[in-house]
């Protein structure tokens, strides 16, 4: 019955639990050095920090600066396409290239110097119809480099938004001359084909 001592003992075994876990020191809870060594540690901790911020900073408006540069830089030679596609049906990179240094050897050293200049015209091929829009026509926010710098490039000079689209093929044809530029840096580059796609929908 409910006086069994037994049942007792079952009943409040829950409440009055005695068993140590395994990893439980007590000895540590009186042991004030310990606290004053975490004291330290943290106020350790808050001078890296104050110098990991300053640094984080500093790195922070590095990028800052370097994306600038980038998005200038692909500004101005994804422009050269555009205004090449006023001018006729379809040029090729060469032919691009050939006029931007006819008019400036440092722009066109500029370019090629760019690491970011090649894979940007391979993704340009890889993208197939590229639509030119101003930024109110568009119901979405552009966050990509190219589209964004498109769309910038379009802002700025709406004359080019008569061009519509455009895309970057593979020369046809067997002679690798005709399809493969070698740079004074050493690098080489497909000579796309650029053409414009006026009456794509």
């Amino acid at each position: 019955g409910r006086g069994n001592p037994e049942f007792l003992k079952t009943l409040l075994t829950p409440l009055f639990f005695t068993k140590t876990p395994k990893m439980f020191n007590v000895n540590k809870i009186f042991q004030p050095q310990d606290l004053f060594a975490k004291k330290q540690r943290n106020e350790n901790d808050s001078n890296l920090n104050a110098e990991d911020e300053e640094y984080i900073l500093k790195e922070i408006e590095r990028e800052k600066i370097l994306r600038e540069q980038k998005e200038a830089q692909t500004f101005f030679y994804l422009s050269q396409i555009l205004f090449s596609l006023l001018e006729h049906e379809k040029v090729d990179l060469h032919g691009i290239l050939k006029k931007v240094r006819l008019i400036s050897e440092e722009n066109y050293f500029s370019i090629i110097n760019q690491t970011h200049f090649y894979p940007t015209l391979i993704e340009l091929h890889q993208m197939g119809e590229i639509i030119l829009r101003f930024k109110d026509e568009l119901d979405f926010e552009v966050i990509d480099l190219i589209p964004r710098v498109l769309t910038r490039i379009v802002e700025k000079h709406p004359e080019l938004r008569e061009l519509n689209a455009f895309r970057l093929l593979v020369p046809e044809g067997n002679s690798q001359t005709m399809q493969i530029m070698q740079f004074e840096n050493g690098y080489c580059m497909t000579n796309f084909i650029i053409e414009k796609r006026v009456d794509l929908q």
